[in-house]
């Protein structure tokens, strides 16, 4: 009679809930450690490439750009619906060229270039 044996499957590694929140916290320090003030002059390549996406005042840039890096579609299409998180009309790329106009913090999840504008402290 022919020997019956179990192979191992190999499995890849889930991670427990603990080790979830350790991913999900470098993943927002390192997020954070890259964004940063950015000028028009800076995006200008990105733009033409079509990879700025205008993050809305009421959202915090950083969630946004964790969902993003998670593709938390969910959440990313619920803002995209409510006009919170979208592509930069002609009218703001035109308000980001005039100078102290508004400030702009950015944060790279590629393939894209998130922005955020905020009222110049001298308005």
């Amino acid at each position: 009679m022919p020997s019956h044996r179990m192979t191992h499957v190999s499995r890849s590694p889930r991670l427990r809930p603990s080790q979830n929140r350790l991913h999900s916290r470098a993943m927002r320090e390192s997020l954070m450690a890259s964004m940063g003030p950015i000028e028009l002059s800076d995006l200008r390549a990105h733009l033409v490439r079509d990879a700025v996406i205008v993050v809305g005042e009421s959202l915090d840039l950083l969630d946004v750009a964790e969902a993003l890096a998670k593709d938390d579609k969910t959440r990313v299409s619920a803002w995209i619906e409510s006009g919170a998180l979208g592509k930069p009309s002609l009218e703001a790329i035109d308000r980001w060229s005039k100078p102290g106009a508004v400030k702009l913090t950015s944060v790279v999840v590629r393939p894209f270039v998130l922005v955020q504008e905020s009222k110049s402290e001298s308005n």
